[in-house]
């Protein structure tokens, strides 16, 4: 709030600067007398009631309601603010905003009260006690199993769930008498009916663990059925001979009965957990369930050798048939050194060296199919020799620019490239392509360097041996290897402005643009910058020399005119030109609105209803009303269509 008194003192000053004296016109609002001072200019003197540098503040306290707060009393002055306030016991501060009470220091909903020398006490509730009311009876929290607690004045007092009773919720009801059976532990629940459960030890289920995995003696006479954690929910402890899981197995490996279930040799261990009764241990080179599967049985040895169970791994060995090797007989010459080459196949074959080639029908001979025809390089200009199965047994890949069954003929045979020129074969069209010298050029090296017209602005070409193969003489005013360069080559001529090469002292003479001048057409009208309020310059051919183009807002041969020119916001608001249907925006201080700033917002309560604008009519009050509705409140609803 006191930044907006400060603003409009601020803006009265602004306005003040802008007046020189107390003449033609008095600057002093509301009857205020204008007084000529140095170096301010002038002064006002203001009748009882107004303030500010211009008088413009009027009686705040009157106009803007309850300035000061909390019971303060508001008294007009001269202040800059225009008012002071007086505030009541327990408050301070400009606008009577600061109380004792403000972080509100009381505890365990304690009420604080202001005192009138700027401090508080706290009013404590039943229970509570301290300064602060800070201290309370249920501080240490003495309600058990999640009872909650109420301070009193007799005391805590506990609020308990229903599973549990007591002063402090001590006494749990439902497990007072444990109904849970075999060794079941019994947890108060308010979620059941009965008000417990009960978590059953293994082997035991059922409400209260009354019933037994073992109700039903699943394990064979003579043995102990033993309640567990187990996918079955028991075991079982079997009598002597007695296996499997069941117990129900009386001879698992042929004690009584000498046959024993264990093949080739295999040692047999009685099993509570297969329901065979027994597992069988094997020796090496057998395995299976009752060590009934040989090594041997799908003979791993491959190319006739013999198999021979044995009991180190794998559990059997191979005699191999020559000239065979390996674990499993699998490996041969062919196999091991690859001699046959060039895609030809290896077969085992008796005697030295134990294998024949078959070569493939793709130009390659000999025992090891590594002969042919290229050995003997048939290929001319470092082609690439292939053989083949086709005479002569090989086939040629020609470098460009080069043909013929052996790379040898090329396009540069007979001497396409004149004038001295170089011909190299290639792979364009013509097969060829010439490195010409001296000046020529073209294809074959016939066209001379100087019939592209190389020399400009009449400059005469003679053809040469030089690098560029010609040589330009030119015309006067003229040089450079072709005769481009002149005086004018980097244009100095500015804004536009032609160059014409000439005899003169610099060598060429400007024609300028309009609105340009000098030498070099760099001086114009727009140098003194006759644009005003950031419009832009531009030289023309004009009476003045020069034309502007104006920001938006503004208007003039200078930029200089505005549709504020004439101060159209009222009260103090602030000036703006721009684009639109006005010319202007009006800045409004607080407190006022409209396009030019002359309407007073309402103070105190809004009687516009629906969103309208209130503002001040003299004493009395007026609606702007937004959105169709009607009436002196805005209170009259749009009709509705089709109503």
């Amino acid at each position: 709030m006191k930044n907006f008194f400060i603003l409009l003192s601020l803006v009265a000053s602004f306005q003040m600067s802008l007046a020189e004296n107390c003449s033609p016109t008095n600057p002093c609002s509301n009857g205020g007398t204008c007084i000529d001072a140095y170096p301010t200019g002038f002064e006002c003197s203001c009748p009882t009631g107004f303030s500010g540098n211009l008088c413009g503040m009027v009686n705040v306290c009157d106009t803007y309601g309850l300035l000061c707060q909390n019971g303060g009393t508001c008294i007009a002055d001269g202040t800059v603010d225009g008012f002071s306030c007086t505030c009541a016991a327990g408050y301070s501060g400009a606008y009577c905003t600061q109380s004792a009470c403000g972080a509100n220091s009381c505890q365990n909903g304690g009420t604080c009260i202001p005192g009138a020398n700027g401090d508080y006490t706290c009013q404590c509730p039943p229970g509570t006690s301290g300064a602060l009311c800070q201290n309370s009876v249920c501080g240490a929290n003495p309600c058990q199993n999640g009872g909650s607690c109420t301070p009193t004045a007799d005391g805590p007092q506990c609020t308990c769930s229903t599973e549990w009773s007591g002063l402090t919720c001590e006494i749990n009801l439902a497990c007072n008498i444990n109904p849970c059976q075999s060794g079941g532990t019994c947890s108060p629940s308010s979620l059941v009916e009965d008000g417990y459960t009960c978590t059953c030890a293994d082997g035991f289920s059922g409400q209260t663990c009354t019933e037994s995995s073992c109700s039903g003696n699943p394990c064979a006479t003579g043995s102990t059925c033993v309640p567990d954690a187990s996918a079955n929910g028991f075991s079982c402890t079997c009598a002597a001979g007695q296996s499997n899981p069941l117990c129900n197995v009386a001879d698992g490996c042929g004690t009584v009965s000498g046959a024993n279930p264990c093949l080739n040799g295999g040692d047999c261990s009685l099993s509570n957990t297969l329901y065979a009764g027994y597992s069988c241990q094997c020796n090496g080179g057998f395995s299976g369930t009752m060590c009934h599967i040989s090594a041997c049985s799908k003979n791993p040895c491959q190319n006739g050798g013999s198999c021979t169970t044995k009991s180190s791994s794998p559990g059997f060995e191979c005699a191999c048939v020559a000239p065979y090797t390996g674990a499993i007989c699998q490996e041969s010459i062919c196999s091991l050194q690859q001699p046959c080459k060039n895609g030809g196949s290896c077969a085992v074959a008796p005697g030295t060296p134990g294998y024949q080639c078959t070569c493939a029908n793709n130009g390659y001979t000999g025992p090891t199919c590594e002969a042919s025809a290229c050995d003997v390089n048939p290929c001319a200009n470092g082609a690439q020799c292939n053989p083949s199965a086709a005479s002569p047994g090989y086939t040629c890949t020609c470098p460009v620019g080069f043909s013929g069954p052996t790379c040898s003929a090329s396009a540069c045979d007979a001497n396409p490239c004149k004038n001295g020129a170089t011909c190299t074969p290639d792979g364009t069209t013509l097969g060829y392509s010439c490195t010409c010298v001296g000046g020529y050029s073209g294809p074959t090296c016939t066209a001379s360097a100087c019939d592209a017209l190389p020399c400009f602005n009449g400059g005469t070409c003679i053809v040469d041996s030089s690098n560029d193969g010609f040589t330009c003489n030119c015309q006067p005013g003229y040089s450079g290897a072709t005769c481009s360069q002149s005086a004018c080559g980097q244009n100095p001529c500015q804004n536009g402005g032609s160059c014409q090469p000439d005899n003169s002292a610099d060598g060429y003479t400007c024609t300028c643009e309009e609105g340009y001048f000098g030498v070099n057409c760099m001086a114009s009208n727009c140098d003194m910058q006759p644009c005003q309020n950031g419009g832009s310059c531009k030289a023309d051919g004009s009476a003045d020399g020069f034309t502007c183009t104006c920001e938006v807002g503004y208007f003039g041969v200078h930029c200089t005119a505005s549709a504020c020119t004439s101060h159209p916001c009222k009260y103090g608001g602030s000036c703006q030109p721009d684009g639109s249907d006005d010319g202007y925006t009006c800045s409004c201080l607080t407190g006022f609105f409209g396009n030019q700033c002359e309407l007073r917002s309402c103070v105190g309560s809004n009687p516009c209803q629906n969103g309208g604008l209130c503002f001040q009519q003299g004493i009395s009050q007026a609606c702007i009303c937004n959105n169709g509705f009607t009436g002196s409140n805005c209170q009259v609803q749009p009709p509705q269509p089709g109503v």
